[in-house]
């Protein structure tokens, strides 16, 4: 009986992908990862610029408001909790009841903070790790006026509703770094990009 040789089939060898076509699939992934990212902090930053825009809307309005209707208004900032990120609202003074036969100004009987939010403007909520900072620019150390008006413990942004304000300098934080230029407003009000209005 004779042996029938064995043939090898070299067509069917194993195929795979050498180095190179690894490394050139990881180079592009990467490009493209990278582009992912650079899209989504774009998008992250115009959202923070078009808050920023919102704020500067905001204390224009307030101010007229302020202005038409003679009354005290302030910016009070809010910080953030597990649930809510960090954002801003305006309140309005509420000066303690006089009594009429004395003249004095009568105890709070509750505690009713001197600062009350007003429903006509909304609360604006913040970006998530976005906050607002204020400063205060007025440096008369006055702290004179009605009760809690301002006293130590009073908002750094308060417009007097007779075409006055107490100076601040406003700037919007995101991951610790600032967004935009900050806002400055002065004592008649008028909002800027620069401390000296122009």
């Amino acid at each position: 009986m004779r042996a029938t040789p064995i043939t090898v089939n070299h067509d069917h060898a194993q195929q795979g992908f050498t180095l190179i076509e690894l490394m050139l699939v990881i180079v592009i992934m990467s490009i493209f990862a990278g582009l992912v990212v650079i899209s989504i902090s774009g998008v992250e930053q115009r959202k923070l610029m078009q808050q920023r825009d919102q704020l500067v809307n905001d204390l224009n309005v307030v101010r007229l408001e302020a202005n038409d209707q003679a009354r005290i208004f302030a910016l009070i900032t809010t910080a953030p909790t597990v649930s809510d990120p960090a954002g801003y609202f305006f309140a309005e003074y509420q000066p303690p009841q006089i009594d009429q036969q004395t003249g004095q100004a009568m105890v709070r009987q509750e505690k009713k903070p001197l600062w009350q939010p007003v429903d006509a403007f909304k609360v604006r909520s913040l970006n998530e790790n976005a906050v607002l900072q204020i400063r205060s620019l007025d440096n008369s150390q006055q702290v004179n006026g009605p009760e809690g008006l301002l006293d130590q413990q009073s908002p750094d942004l308060i417009w007097f509703g007779n075409g006055e304000v107490k100076p601040a300098r406003l700037q919007l934080i995101f991951n610790n770094q600032p967004v935009g230029s900050p806002i400055y407003i002065n004592s008649a009000g008028m909002v800027s990009d620069t401390e000296q209005g122009s």
